[in-house]
C-alpha cells in the first residue's frame, strides 16, 4: 500500500512537471491545461489554483519563457528578472515540483553577477517602497511580441514630473533583444543584445545614447560571460569624459562567493574604483560583506525565515569617520495578493509600505517616510504607486 501511495503521488508530481514544460507552452496557450492544473493543486493544496491559472495563461504566450526546459529552468528566468514576485504563484510551484537538492545545487553552480551580490537583502530594503513620489507604470505587449513599457512620476516635494518610455522586441531564435528608449530629458537610446549566440554563456550589448538637445552623445559595449562557478563582466564606456572600463568577476564554490570589481580610466591612465566582496548564499540565507575602495566598508544578511516572511540586515561605516549605519527590514507576505513592508535604521527613519494586487495585472503600492526623532514635526513622506500589466 505505501508503494503504491508512492508510485501515484510521484506520477502526480510529473503530470504537475508538464505545466512548467517550455516546449509545451505553445500547446498550453492553445488550449489551458486544466487537468494538469488541477492535479498539481491537488498535489500540492498550498497554491492557489486561480491565481496559478492566471498567471501560467500569461507565462503560455510570452516568448521569453518559452526556452524553459522545465520547472528549474522557469524558476530560474523568475529569479533572473526579478518577476518572483509579480508570478509568486509559478515560482512556488516551480519550487515544489524540482528536486530541492537539484534546484540548490543547480542555481548555485553558476554565481550572480557583480552587482547582484546581496541582492536579496537590498530588495527587502528597496522594493514596495517609494516615498515621496506619485508613480505609474504601464507595460503591455503586442501579438509579434514587442513589449512597451512607460512610467511617469511627479516628485511630491519639488513638483517635478519625469517620464520614460521603452519598447522591446525579442527574437528569441536567434538570441537578438532590440530595446529603445526616450526619457522627458530627451534623452534617446538604443540597445541591441546577443546572447547564448557565439559561445553558450556569452552575452554582448552595444548600447547607445544621444541628447539632442545638448548634442551630447555616449556609447557602451558590454559582455558578460558566465558558466559554472564563474560568472565575469567587462564593459567599455565611451563618452565625452573619454573612455573608462569596468571590469568585474565572480566566483562560487559551495554557496561560497567571492567577486572583484574595478574601473580603469584610459584619460587618467589609472585606476580609479576598486571593490572586493565575499559572501555566502543558500536559498534561505545570504550573506554579504565589501570593501569599496578601502574605505567603505559594508555588510548585509538576509534570512528567508518562511514562505512569508522575509528578514534583511545592514551595516555600513567609513573609514575615518565614527558614525556607522545600521538598519533592519522585513517583509511580509499576508496572503498571494498582498505584502507589508517594514524597515527602521538608526537614524529612526521608519519606512512603511503596502503592496496590494487589485487583480491579476494591477498592483497597488503605497508607502510612508515617517522620522522617528520628530513624530510631530511632520515633514513625513507619503508615496503611492499604480502598475499595470497586460
Amino acid at each position: 500500500m505505501s508503494h503504491a501511495k508512492e508510485r501515484f503521488s510521484f506520477t502526480k508530481h510529473l503530470i504537475s512537471a508538464t505545466l512548467l514544460q517550455g516546449d509545451l507552452f505553445p500547446q498550453h496557450s492553445r488550449k489551458f491545461p486544466d487537468s494538469a492544473l488541477e492535479t498539481t493543486v491537488d498535489a500540492y493544496p498550498m497554491l492557489d489554483k486561480a491565481r496559478l491559472k492566471t498567471e501560467l495563461s500569461l507565462i503560455f504566450e510570452n516568448e521569453d519563457f518559452k526556452g524553459c526546459s522545465g520547472a528549474l529552468a522557469l524558476f530560474q528566468v523568475l529569479m533572473e528578472n526579478n518577476l518572483q514576485d509579480t508570478f509568486a504563484e509559478t515560482a512556488s510551484a516551480a519550487c515544489v515540483t524540482c528536486d530541492p537538492g537539484q534546484k540548490q545545487a543547480e542555481i548555485m553552480a553558476v554565481p550572480p553577477t557583480y552587482v547582484d551580490l546581496g541582492k536579496s537583502a537590498r530588495d527587502v530594503f528597496t522594493k514596495g517602497y517609494g516615498f515621496g513620489v506619485i508613480k505609474l507604470d504601464l507595460k503591455t505587449k503586442s501579438e509579434n511580441g514587442l513589449e512597451f513599457t512607460s512610467t511617469g512620476s511627479a516628485n511630491t516635494e519639488t513638483s517635478k514630473v519625469a517620464g520614460s518610455l521603452e519598447t522591446k522586441y525579442k527574437w528569441a531564435e536567434h538570441g537578438l533583444t532590440f530595446t529603445e528608449k526616450w526619457n522627458t530629458d530627451n534623452t534617446l537610446g538604443t540597445e541591441i543584445t546577443i546572447e547564448d549566440q557565439l559561445a553558450k554563456g556569452l552575452k554582448l550589448t552595444f548600447d547607445s545614447s544621444f541628447s539632442p538637445n545638448t548634442g551630447k552623445k555616449s556609447g557602451k559595449v558590454k559582455t558578460g560571460y558566465k558558466c559554472d562557478h564563474i560568472n565575469l563582466g567587462c564593459d567599455v564606456n565611451y563618452d565625452i569624459n573619454g573612455t573608462a572600463i569596468h571590469g568585474a568577476a565572480v566566483v562560487g564554490y559551495e554557496g561560497w562567493l567571492a567577486g572583484y570589481q574595478m574601473t580603469f580610466e584610459a584619460g587618467r591612465n589609472r585606476i580609479t574604483q576598486s571593490n572586493f566582496a565575499v559572501g555566502f548564499k543558500t536559498d534561505e540565507f545570504q550573506l554579504h560583506t565589501n570593501v569599496n575602495d578601502g574605505t567603505e566598508f559594508g555588510g548585509s544578511i538576509y534570512q528567508k525565515v518562511n514562505d512569508q516572511l522575509e528578514t534583511a540586515v545592514n551595516l555600513a561605516w567609513t573609514a575615518g569617520n565614527s558614525n556607522t549605519r545600521f538598519g533592519i527590514a522585513a517583509k511580509y507576505q499576508i496572503d498571494p495578493d498582498a505584502s507589508f513592508s517594514a524597515k527602521v535604521n538608526n537614524s529612526s527613519l521608519v519606512g512603511l509600505g503596502y503592496t496590494q494586487t487589485l487583480k491579476p495585472g494591477i498592483k497597488l503600492t503605497l508607502s510612508a517616510l515617517l522620522d522617528g526623532k520628530n513624530i510631530n514635526a511632520g515633514g513625513h513622506k507619503l508615496g503611492l504607486g499604480l502598475e499595470f500589466q497586460a
